[in-house]
């Protein structure tokens, strides 16, 4: 071994070495090309703006912030509805709520536990039962709004895109015509 008393001009490149090369084993043995998380950019050719088009605006409801996040999901719902007047005949946009609760909150924003069966439904607010992945050993707080789009269920199987968004986010009425040309995953805050 080495003796950490010496300078650090001698074990800190061997400390770097030991950390990328433990991320590369990582990352080999436990991310497959199925994971969603990986980096993955998809080119899509330009497609017919009156083609059908399901996407969803996935979002966590965290329950240990009730009376802040209700405020937040009200905005945040408003404005889901709010474009959904502008986008094209042919596109579906749903709301998707992750929730380990079910509160007052989801029915009077009239959202339902109903999945989608068919891309012909019209747009919804939809609130899916999650259980946190939170544990006292693991209590990453950002770890649930990413792991509701990480994790396979079948409340998110039906869509072509989905929009992972936090609960204080709104979209916008240019999201109502936006489609991207390319998608890209796996990069927090890029």
């Amino acid at each position: 071994m080495f003796d950490l008393n010496q300078p650090r001009r001698r074990w800190f490149p061997v400390i770097v070495l030991a950390v990328i090369a433990t991320c590369v084993v990582v990352q080999l043995k436990f991310w497959s090309v199925d994971m969603p998380l990986l980096l993955r950019v998809q080119d899509r050719a330009p497609l017919d703006p009156n083609a059908p088009f399901l996407r969803a605006s996935v979002v966590y409801f965290p329950i240990d912030k009730v009376d802040e996040a209700e405020d937040q999901l009200r905005w945040s719902h408003r404005a889901w509805s709010m474009m959904l007047a502008s986008q094209p005949p042919s596109w579906r946009t749903d709301f998707v709520i992750f929730s380990e609760a079910d509160l007052d909150i989801f029915n009077e924003l009239n959202c339902t536990r109903a999945l989608r069966e068919t891309a012909a439904d019209a747009s919804k607010c939809i609130v899916v039962h999650y259980t946190t992945v939170r544990t006292a050993d693991f209590g990453y707080a950002g770890a649930d709004p990413i792991n509701v789009v990480a994790m396979d269920s079948p409340a998110t199987a039906l869509y072509d895109y989905l929009l992972r968004t936090d609960i204080d986010t709104m979209v916008t009425p240019a999201f109502a015509t936006w489609r991207p040309s390319q998608l890209t995953t796996g990069i927090d805050g890029a």
